[in-house]
């Protein structure tokens, strides 16, 4: 009689080796971050008074205003959004809607744990992580 073959490949597939641990262990390490787009109320402006959006990533310290300021047409442009703080404020919202598909919880989210607080807006120690 033959050996029953799916038996044996199903052992074989669900031992984990060293090697596939260790390669499990990468992937998680390489998860890259939440970020979101946002505008600070000290945001740099244009000539035409519009507001340059900045990138929040999650659990990093800051914000990091998009593009070179200022440009003289040949470096990577900034974006800028909104003739008032609060359109820009939306924009920047609708933005990370549309295109990166976070609610505005995610957003608050993402830009209290730049600023090292809870989402309630409870400041919290850099080394004490929220639960």
């Amino acid at each position: 009689m033959a050996k029953n073959k799916t038996t044996t490949k199903t052992k074989n597939m669900t031992r984990k080796t060293p090697a596939r641990k260790k390669n499990m262990a990468i992937a998680v390490k390489r998860t890259p971050a939440r970020f979101c787009y946002y505008v600070p109320a000290s945001a740099d402006r244009d000539e035409r008074g519009r507001y340059r959006a900045s990138i929040v990533f999650e659990d990093e310290p800051g914000h990091r205003p998009t593009g070179i300021w200022p440009n003289d047409g040949t470096k990577e442009m900034p974006y800028f959004w909104g003739d008032s703080l609060e359109s820009a404020l939306a924009r920047a919202m609708a933005v990370n809607k549309n295109n990166l598909g976070l609610s505005e919880r995610d957003v608050h989210e993402i830009v209290a744990s730049s600023m090292h607080v809870d989402a309630q807006g409870v400041p919290r120690s850099r080394t004490t992580r929220a639960s």
